[in-house]
């Protein structure tokens, strides 16, 4: 099971390289930097292309299978000659990594790299393009690189100026990535009995506060305005507010009989506010 879940996220690495390959104009000079120059992605692409791990035959019966869907699953002989996605993907990100001028123009093609090249150029037979037709560009920088002679590589110049992760880089200084391992182990992915009533606990403590089940209720509001001079009141009720308007004539106190009581329930506003209203 191990080996299968490791196999599949290496099939999703294929995948996301390709995407971003695809989108090599917008990406940060950084990014470039590190896939050509720091993990040179076009080698191990060649070298996966020529090894192919996600093809076999099973000892017992000589049937091929092939790794797709997270899975090894035999190939029927009429879809034999069917190219399986993650070669796809892989014939892709070749080909933009062999074409795009920005790669060529910082890319030293030796005389390993130049030969690891070429050798891919038998793969690419009349079923390989038929299926992906871009990469008849790619059987065309293949044959011109065959050509050529190997140029000579430049020294290293004496400074280098690329753009560094520095947010990654402080969070992973002065780590120790066993202790973080051990105490995630034993908190976050614990799947004992204690431990998943301990969970249990403080979720119930969290909806248990306060805050918690205000917002769980729904905003309430009970206020008064008064013209001249009075005092609140009102009642709360979970997803309402009640409104109560008291008027009083002109120089009267707020003890006196209000002239007229308006009262309105309808929605929580968002906003509460208290107001006061004169009138001559």
């Amino acid at each position: 099971r191990l080996a299968a879940v490791q196999m599949g996220a290496a099939v999703s690495c294929c995948s996301v390289l390709r995407f971003l390959l695809d989108h090599s104009d917008h990406l940060p000079a950084g990014v470039l930097a590190r896939l050509v120059d720091t993990h040179d992605v076009l080698m191990v692409a060649c070298s996966l292309l020529e090894k192919r791990p996600w093809r076999a035959r099973r000892q017992l019966d000589g049937t091929e299978v092939r790794f797709e869907g997270g899975q090894w699953v035999p190939v029927p002989d009429a879809q034999r000659h069917r190219l399986p996605k993650v070669e796809a993907q892989l014939w892709l990100a070749v080909l933009a990594l062999a074409t795009d001028p920005a790669v060529r123009r910082r890319y030293a093609f030796t005389d390993f790299r130049k030969a690891a090249l070429v050798r891919l150029r038998k793969y690419l037979n009349e079923t390989v393009v038929d299926q992906i037709p871009p990469l008849v560009a790619l059987q065309r920088a293949i044959d011109e690189l065959s050509m050529q002679e190997t140029p000579a590589v430049d020294p290293k110049p004496a400074y280098l100026l690329e753009q560094l992760p520095q947010i990654r880089e402080a969070l992973e200084k002065g780590q120790d990535w066993d202790a973080l391992a051990q105490s995630a182990l034993a908190t976050a992915f614990a799947s004992g009995p204690e431990a998943k009533r301990a969970r249990a606990e403080e979720l119930a403590a969290l909806y248990a506060s306060k805050p918690v089940e205000a917002l769980l209720a729904g905003p309430g509001m009970a206020g008064s305005a008064h013209a001249g001079a009075g005092e609140a009141g009102g009642w709360d009720a979970p997803g309402e507010y009640a409104l109560r308007v008291q008027a009083w004539p002109a120089g009267a106190e707020a003890s006196a009989p209000a002239s007229a009581v308006t009262q309105a329930v309808g929605r929580a506003p968002s906003v509460q506010t208290s107001f006061q209203v004169q009138s001559d």
